[in-house]
């Protein structure tokens, strides 16, 4: 009897440190994963149904904004960012971005028309030029 009360007492401490690994390598998993997670506030990636990174609609035109493109004189101030949406399919024609957060201000480019190219206020005077997608080239 002595034997099988050692056996099951040594089962029983595998099987406690075999459950104590699994839950270290879910704990793993987990942390991974959520390392990877594509919203923890900055904006590392493209979703994958946006065909470029920095897209934004704006009256209907869809534009791609350059952040190599500075631009150091506007006119005024045409509208803003009302919807952030990471998934094309929820974007609307008007004032939508896959990049820009909601209340992004656009601006006209001084002696540039609106339909060949708008700016982007990125920071508080910071601004890149945005061209309709038909002109990008990249």
């Amino acid at each position: 009897m002595r034997r099988n009360e050692t056996f099951f007492f040594k089962l029983r401490l595998l099987v406690k440190e075999e459950v104590g690994n699994i839950r270290k390598y879910l704990m793993l998993i987990f942390i991974l994963l959520a390392g990877c997670s594509p919203h923890n506030g900055e904006k590392t990636a493209v979703s994958a149904s946006f065909p470029h990174e920095r897209q934004l609609s704006y009256h209907g035109i869809t534009y791609v904004a350059d952040p190599d493109e500075k631009i150091t004189e506007v006119e005024r101030k045409i509208g803003s960012i009302k919807k952030y949406t990471d998934e094309e399919t929820k974007a609307d024609k008007e004032n939508s971005s896959s990049w820009y957060k909601e209340g992004t201000s656009l601006y006209k480019i001084k002696n540039v028309e609106i339909e060949n190219g708008i700016a982007v206020e990125e920071k508080r005077g910071l601004f890149v030029k945005a061209v309709p997608i038909a002109l990008y080239k990249k």
